[in-house]
């Protein structure tokens, strides 16, 4: 599915296309869900691009792109090659099922290599297990650096939460036999009806909360997390 180009400027696109000449085969912005990295109110949006080659010997400088990608509130996120694509299909399955359901093609419309994409359920399962068991250990560290500090622990809930959206929505997906969520809300909802979590991520959003409530909202935040990592390296897949 691609989006209608129309929040990022035709001199982005052009310059995309003078800057790398031939070698650009697609270039393409991405977000978790759709709607939510496109809005030009959240900021910095990513561009990746598919090209034929990335010796740096054969690319031009890319101080001039920088200045374009800036200018357009953008940043480049990944750069692909067709034969890095094809060896990556098992490493990266969460994010190239984010390409292929939340993205909006620049260049080469044609050459988009995300859309017949299906991922192998053992891979996707695996990555999902392994990207929320990192972001657990790194949730824990934070709150317990963060101790008794009200706005640390607010701070660490507005920054961590983004982080499991996209594997949350890879688990929607499995969970609900191909269909991915339409928006970070919805797939929220969802991971909260499914683990019964008590509506953990609209709490985690209010504001004006006192240091007891926050530090058992942390807490909160913690299990379940966990309670979801165990169900998840619970799961059989063929």
């Amino acid at each position: 599915m691609a989006l209608a180009n129309k929040y990022y400027p035709q001199a982005l696109t052009d310059a995309l296309q003078i800057h790398f000449g031939a070698h650009l085969l697609c270039a393409f912005a991405h977000g978790r869900c759709l709607g939510d990295s496109f809005d030009t109110k959240r900021g910095i949006r990513d561009i990746s691009l598919v090209i034929d080659t990335v010796n740096p010997e054969t690319l031009p400088n890319f101080k001039t792109l920088q200045k374009a990608l800036d200018k357009a509130q953008a940043r480049l996120a990944f750069l692909w090659t067709p034969e890095t694509i094809s060896s990556a299909l098992d490493t990266f399955p969460l994010e190239f099922l984010n390409f292929h359901f939340r993205h909006e093609i620049l260049v080469g419309t044609a050459q988009f290599p995300w859309a017949d994409f299906q991922p192998e359920l053992s891979n996707l399962r695996l990555q999902c297990e392994r990207e929320l068991r990192g972001l657990s250990i790194h949730l824990q560290r934070e709150v317990l650096l963060a101790g008794n500090n009200a706005k640390g622990l607010q701070s660490i809930f507005q920054q961590t939460l983004p982080h499991f959206i996209p594997i949350f929505c890879g688990i929607q997906w499995m969970l609900q036999n191909g269909r991915y969520p339409e928006s970070d809300a919805a797939c929220l909802e969802f991971i909260d009806s499914q683990w019964q979590l008590g509506n953990l991520f609209s709490r985690l959003a209010r504001s004006g909360l006192a240091l007891q409530e926050l530090r058992w909202l942390a807490s909160d935040y913690i299990i379940s997390i966990e309670k979801i990592v165990k169900t998840v390296d619970r799961w059989e897949t063929p």
